[in-house]
C-alpha cells in the first residue's frame, strides 16, 4: 500500500524500466533496491472512523439533524431500523462527510425509538440511539358554563382530546351526563330535569384525564315561574259539623285565610303541595250560609273557595228499599217502601205490572203487581220513582219465563215444578231419603231454582238431602210432611226469601249450615223433637227475633246462631247438655236469656262475645241466681232474676 503520490511515480517508473530492462537492467536493479529499503522503513496508517454524537431526539413535530461522520475508509454506509418515520441521507459515503437525518412528525402521543446504524470496511459498525418525543397530552373542552331553562331540557359541548377522560357531576338527583367516558374527541348531552321550584339551582360537570388537569363546566337552571292552584274551588257542607279537605298545588310559601268564623283551616300556612282539612261548625240556623277560603302566595294569583253550608232544614230525601224485583211466572206480588220527605208518583214502564199507591208524600209502603208471564223466556221491565227535588229512582224487575218440568230423583222418587214455581217432591217408596248433593251442578233443579217460589216434602219423605233447596233465592215457604226426620247440611243454605219454617214433630236433626245466610227468616218452629242443632245452622240469619228452644234439644253446635243480628230473646231447656263456641255470638240485640238449670251450665266462655250481655237480662230459676252470679260467662250478664 501506498502512502502518498511519490511512491505512485516510483511504481510507474519501475514498469517502464522493466519494458526496457534489457537496456536499463543496471539502472533497474540500483532503483529496485533503494524502493525496498524504502518500504522496509515506511508504518502503516490504521482506519477510524469518529461520529458526531451517540443519541438523538427529536420533538414530536419531526424535523431534520445532521451527523458529522470523520473517517479515512473509503467504503462506509448509513440504515436506519424505522424507515416509515426516520430516514437517512446520503445512505453511503467515504472518508469524511454528513449525513442528514430526517424524522416524519410523531402524530401518537407515545415515544418513538429507532436506531441508526453506521458501519464501513475495517471499522466494523457503530450505532446512535433515536428517541422521537410522542404528541404531549392534551384536553380541551369548548364551554365553560351551561344555562337550562327551568321547563328542562337538553344540551351539548364538545371534548377535544387525544387521550382517555370521564365526565362526573354533582347533581345526581336533576342532571345526567351521556357518555360519562370517552377516549380522544366527543360529544357530551347534558340533560336536565324539570325544576320544581323557583330558586335557581347549580351543579358542576367535571371532565377529567389522568395526566391532565381536570376542566371543568358551571351549570345553572332557572327557577320555575311561581306556582299556586287548589284542587276545587268549591265546597258543600251539611248542616252538621263536618270535615272535607282540598289540595295545594304550589312551589313557593302559602297561606289560607277563611271569612267566616264557623270555617277553621288547618294548617293555616306551608310550603310547595300541601293538604288543607276544613271544618265547619254546626249551623243551627235554617238559613244557608257561604263562606270564602283565599290562598295567597308571593307574586302568584290568589286562589279562592266558595264555601255553601245547608241551613237545619234538610233538602229533600227519597230513598227505596230495593233496586231489583223478581217475579215468579205465575205472577205474584211484592212490596218495596219508600222513605221521603217529599212527595212522590210511582210508575211501571211495561202493562204487566201495576202498582198501588201511585203517588204520595213521605214514608210509604208500595205493592207491585206482576201478571203471569205466557212466554218460555225471561221479561224485564222497570218502575220509575220520581220525586219533588230528587233525582228519579229505579227500580229494575224481572219475572221467570213460563216454565214446567219434572225430575226422577230415583226410581221411586220424583220433583215436579209447576208453572207458579211450586216444587213438589214425592215418593212411591214407604220411607226414602232425599239424595245428597255435593256439587250444585248434580242438583236436577239447578238451572231453574230462580222460578222456585214454594217447596212440598210429601209423605214417605225422611231426610233432606245435603244442599238439595241451597241458594233457592225466591224459596219463601215450605211444607214437611210427617216423616222428615232430618234437615241435611246446607239444605236451605242462602234462601234469601224464607220468612217462616215450621218442622214437624217428626224431626229430630238440623244439619250444618242448613239455613246458613236465610236472611229473611223471622219466625221458626222447632217442632217437640229436635235433639241436634248444627254448626252454623241458623249463622247470619238477620231477621230471626225470637227462638223457644225444645226440651228435647242436647246440644247446639257452635256458631249456630252467630249473628243473628236481631235475634232479641232465648229460651234454652234444662235438656241441652252442650253448646259450642261462639253459638249465640254477634247478637247484638240480645235482650233476655231464659235457661232452666239448677246448676249453671259449662259453656265456652265466646258464646255471648259480641252480644252485650252486660246490658241483658239473665233469667234463671227459682233461688238459683247466686250460684249464676259467680259462675263464669252467666255472671257477665248485666241483670239476673228468678222467676
Amino acid at each position: 500500500m501506498f502512502d502518498n503520490s511519490d511512491d505512485m511515480k516510483n511504481l510507474f517508473t519501475i514498469l517502464i524500466l522493466w519494458r526496457d530492462a534489457a537496456k536499463r537492467l543496471t539502472v533497474f536493479l540500483l532503483f529496485s533496491l533503494s524502493f525496498a529499503g524504502c518500504l522496509t522503513t515506511t508504518n502503516e496508517i490504521p482506519i477510524t472512523m469518529e461520529l458526531s454524537a451517540s443519541a438523538l431526539r427529536f420533538q414530536h413535530a419531526g424535523g431534520q439533524q445532521s451527523l458529522t461522520v470523520t473517517s479515512n475508509t473509503n467504503n462506509w454506509t448509513v440504515a436506519s431500523n424505522a424507515s416509515s418515520w426516520l430516514a437517512v441521507t446520503p445512505e453511503a459515503g467515504s472518508n469524511n462527510g454528513m449525513v442528514t437525518i430526517t424524522a416524519a412528525p410523531n402524530t401518537e402521543t407515545s415515544l418513538l425509538t429507532a436506531t441508526i446504524t453506521v458501519s464501513g470496511t475495517g471499522i466494523g459498525m457503530r450505532t446512535i440511539d433515536v428517541e422521537m418525543e410522542g404528541v404531549p397530552l392534551r384536553m380541551t373542552v369548548a364551554l365553560s358554563s351551561l344555562n337550562f331553562a327551568a321547563a328542562g331540557e337538553q344540551k351539548s359541548f364538545d371534548v377535544a382530546s387525544n387521550t382517555a377522560w370521564e365526565v362526573s357531576h354533582d347533581a345526581p338527583s336533576w342532571l345526567t351526563v351521556s357518555p360519562t367516558d370517552g377516549m380522544d374527541g366527543g360529544t357530551v348531552t347534558v340533560t336536565a330535569e324539570a325544576n320544581p321550584v323557583v330558586a335557581q339551582r347549580t351543579a358542576t360537570i367535571t371532565i377529567s384525564s389522568a395526566d391532565l388537569e381536570a376542566q371543568s363546566i358551571s351549570v345553572t337552571q332557572d327557577g320555575a315561574l311561581p306556582m299556586l292552584t287548589v284542587s276545587t274551588n268549591t265546597f258543600d257542607f251539611r248542616a252538621s259539623s263536618e270535615q272535607k279537605a282540598f289540595n295545594i298545588s304550589s312551589n313557593i310559601p302559602w297561606t289560607v285565610s277563611s271569612s267566616a268564623s264557623w270555617l277553621t283551616l288547618s294548617p293555616e300556612n306551608g310550603s310547595n303541595d300541601g293538604m288543607v282539612i276544613v271544618t265547619t261548625e254546626a249551623n243551627s240556623t235554617v238559613a244557608v250560609r257561604t263562606a270564602i277560603i283565599t290562598v295567597s302566595g308571593t307574586d302568584v294569583a290568589e286562589q279562592y273557595l266558595f264555601v255553601t253550608q245547608e241551613g237545619t232544614v234538610a233538602s229533600p230525601v227519597l230513598t227505596l228499599s230495593t233496586n231489583s224485583m223478581n217475579f215468579a211466572s205465575a205472577g205474584e206480588q211484592h212490596t218495596f217502601t219508600i222513605e221521603a220527605t217529599t212527595s212522590w208518583t210511582v210508575e211501571p214502564t211495561v202493562a204487566w205490572l201495576t202498582v198501588t199507591p201511585t203517588s204520595g208524600r213521605d214514608n210509604s209502603t208500595v205493592t207491585v203487581t206482576a201478571l203471569a208471564n205466557p212466554i218460555p223466556t225471561i221479561r224485564t221491565g222497570a218502575i220509575t220513582v220520581t220525586g219533588t227535588g230528587v233525582p228519579p229512582r229505579i227500580i229494575n224487575v224481572s219475572q221467570a219465563p213460563l216454565i214446567e218440568a219434572s225430575w226422577a230423583m230415583s226410581a221411586t222418587m220424583t220433583a215436579v215444578l209447576d208453572a207458579s214455581g211450586h216444587l213438589s217432591i214425592t215418593t212411591t217408596a214407604g220411607t226414602e231419603s232425599m239424595p245428597d248433593y255435593w256439587e250444585y251442578s248434580r242438583i236436577p233443579w239447578n238451572n231453574v231454582r230462580a222460578n222456585i217460589r214454594s217447596v212440598s216434602i210429601g209423605d214417605g219423605v225422611t231426610t233432606i238431602g245435603e244442599q238439595a233447596f241451597s241458594n233457592c233465592a225466591s224459596l219463601a215457604s215450605i211444607t214437611f210432611a210427617g216423616s222428615v226426620k232430618s234437615i241435611g247440611n246446607r239444605a236451605f243454605y242462602n234462601c234469601t226469601s224464607l220468612v217462616s219454617v215450621a218442622l214437624p214433630n217428626s224431626v229430630t236433626t238440623i244439619g250444618t249450615g242448613a239455613f246458613f245466610g236465610c236472611r229473611s227468616l223471622a219466625t221458626f218452629s222447632f217442632g217437640y223433637s229436635v235433639t241436634t242443632i248444627g254448626i252454623e245452622a241458623f249463622y247470619q240469619c238477620l231477621s230471626l227475633v225470637s227462638i223457644s228452644l225444645p226440651h228435647s234439644l242436647t246440644m247446639i253446635g257452635s256458631s249456630a246462631f252467630l249473628s243473628c243480628t236481631s235475634l232479641d230473646n232465648i229460651a234454652i231447656p234444662y235438656s241441652v247438655t252442650v253448646i259450642g263456641n261462639n253459638a249465640f255470638a254477634a247478637c247484638a240485640a240480645l235482650q233476655t236469656v231464659t235457661v232452666e238449670w239448677d246448676t249453671p251450665l259449662i259453656v265456652p266462655e265466646n258464646i255471648f262475645t259480641g252480644s252485650n250481655p252486660s246490658t241483658a237480662i239473665l233469667r234463671v230459676p227459682f233461688g238459683r241466681r247466686t250460684s249464676y252470679e259467680t259462675a263464669d260467662v252467666w255472671k257477665n250478664f248485666g241483670t239476673i232474676i228468678e222467676y
